[in-house]
């Protein structure tokens, strides 16, 4: 099984026991409230990433420093709820990178 199906089976796993896999509601240590919870982001492949690269979750709080750091506009292709379609655009990016 690769990272990416294990990945997907433990998010199934965590909606049968919770109910929603995006109900995470956080409050960071400044006070800032999240209720958009976790998504998933898809950046643009380089022949030599791993679709643990393209694709990654995220919370609103973590994305505004990832912004702030390294993660360029230019490089994110989307904001997905769901990762299937997060993985299947993953994929797609990986394929365009390795041309």
């Amino acid at each position: 099984m690769s990272k990416s199906d294990t990945l997907i089976k433990l998010c199934e796993l965590k909606k049968v026991f919770d109910g929603d896999v995006y109900s995470d509601v956080s409050i960071d240590r400044r006070g800032i409230t999240d209720q958009i919870g976790k998504f998933y982001v898809v950046t643009k492949a380089t022949p030599e990433s791993t679709l643990a690269d393209v694709v990654f979750n995220c919370n609103i709080l973590g994305m505004m420093n990832m912004v702030r750091g390294e993660l360029k506009e230019e490089k994110i292709v989307g904001f997905y709820k769901n990762i299937n379609e997060a993985m299947e655009v993953g994929r797609e990016e990986l394929r365009k990178g390795k041309q």
